[in-house]
């Protein structure tokens, strides 16, 4: 832990006053980092656009998980065209690093939007982005791609359009659906994962326009004032109920409730 906590950073000082001082990107700032990866926001002058650089974190180099995880990013970013996902631009290694780089998505993240710009949501606002961002699920498990990261960090919004980055722990179906058995919803590559995750992007939706009016924490479906079909919809997500059995027939529910209720 010692050797990590000096080498790291090190290798991060080296990386940023050599790699650029090769390439044609300039550094803006480095934008957060991960167990596998460390990212950065990154500006091409020749082409006037900003986009995200990813490399792989120095103490990872000998992990196989890692170098595997990294690598199914890379080609799941080539594989998707939708606008919805960061599209890869460019990869290489450096110094033996692997390193990725990808479409910047603009807008700000509902982490940004609900915790630093007090952004409330109503019932009806948030079923219908959860809506919208379902129908860029389903273009995923369509193809096989279970993104297992749905959280409130990973889903930007520009005012109109939706975007799904983090795909570090995106992977493929390959293994039959009895591989949903495990004991953290979110993990298995089932598209069940996404949706459970969805349920909980949701609430924090909601959440978004709660005051609490009593200090005792209390379940979701007893602190929040929903219709019943939203909670019904919730319970399915979470699997809490009969969960859905597709991401298809979420939206299909989803739907017909918010025409039902609010059109």
């Amino acid at each position: 832990m010692v050797i990590r906590s000096i080498a790291e950073p090190l290798v991060d000082w080296i990386f940023i006053h050599s790699f650029f001082k090769e390439e044609r990107w300039q550094l803006k700032r480095k934008i957060g980092k991960g167990s596998f990866g460390t990212a950065y926001l990154i500006y091409d002058f020749s082409e006037n656009r900003f986009y995200i650089l990813k490399r792989m974190n120095y103490h990872k180099l000998r992990s196989g998980e890692a170098r595997s995880s990294f690598t199914i990013e890379t080609q799941l970013l080539d594989e998707l065209q939708d606008g919805a996902f960061p599209a890869l631009i460019d990869q290489g290694n450096w110094r033996g690093l692997p390193y990725i780089i990808m479409e910047y998505k603009a807008g700000k993240t509902f982490e940004e939007l609900i915790f630093s710009e007090g952004k409330v949501f109503t019932e009806q606002e948030s079923f219908l982005i959860v809506s919208r961002l379902l129908t860029k699920i389903i273009e995923l498990h369509q193809r096989g791609i279970i993104h297992r990261d749905l959280r409130i960090p990973n889903v930007l919004t520009d005012g109109e359009c939706l975007s799904i980055i983090d795909f570090g722990l995106a992977r493929k179906v390959e293994k039959t659906s009895s591989e949903k058995e495990e004991e953290n919803p979110r993990k298995p590559v089932h598209f069940s994962s996404d949706l459970y995750s969805l349920g909980h992007f949701l609430l924090f939706l909601l959440y978004s326009s709660y005051q609490a009016t009593i200090k005792k924490e209390r379940p979701w479906d007893e602190e929040l004032t929903l219709l019943p079909e939203s909670k019904r919809i919730i319970k399915k997500l979470l699997m809490s109920d009969v969960p859905f059995q597709s991401s298809s027939e979420a939206l299909s529910e989803i739907k017909k409730h918010i025409e039902k209720q609010w059109e």
